[in-house]
């Protein structure tokens, strides 16, 4: 074997490792977002979570203000605020990947936005200097938003709408039965 022949073989065989390798590494950036889904669908779909959602779609928006809360109302209101801030960060972050989230959780994400807005607008201003509050949620509602409106077929409104008329396009419907009312 020349070698010539001898750095053809080795160029091939590199070239081979390359593309193996680049397999190998999409696999498994694969594998970790269909791990980071499956996490936050367990994270989402518990019992105990789903109580909590009970608990905002079964009062009014108003009424969930914390002045107005039991402290385990509170605990459970915090709570749903602080899964959707952190969803939103580890979306935007694309720690999870958004288009699956959006897909699996975006009708989820609008209930509870359109529910807790007025709680959010109210800590954001009672909080003072976190004006951030929960701004992760927001992005996240936004998004849903978005999306939701992409999926009725409307052209998406103007990028500088506020989040409030945002949320009052199309708004989704809470469904309250009378024992959740209770």
């Amino acid at each position: 074997m020349t070698l010539t022949e001898i750095a053809d073989l080795a160029t091939a065989v590199g070239a081979l490792s390359l593309i193996l390798l680049s397999y190998q590494l999409w696999l498994q950036r694969k594998d970790q977002k269909n791990q980071a889904v499956a996490h936050l669908f367990d994270e989402l779909v518990t019992p105990e979570f789903r109580q909590k959602l009970l608990l905002v779609y079964s009062k009014s928006p108003e009424e969930l203000l914390l002045e107005r809360l039991s402290q385990l109302e509170r605990e459970m209101v915090e709570e749903v605020t602080a899964r959707f801030d952190g969803l939103g960060f580890r979306v935007r972050s694309q720690i999870v990947p958004k288009q699956e989230a959006l897909e699996l959780f975006w009708d989820l994400i609008l209930r509870c936005a359109q529910q807790l807005r007025p709680h959010v607008l109210d800590q954001r201003e009672k909080r003072g200097v976190l004006r951030d509050y929960k701004a992760d949620f927001d992005w996240l509602a936004r998004e849903c938003k978005l999306f939701q409106l992409k999926r009725l077929g409307r052209k998406p409104p103007m990028k500088d709408i506020s989040l409030d008329e945002l949320l009052r396009l199309d708004p989704l419907p809470i469904f309250r039965t009378e024992k959740q009312a209770e």
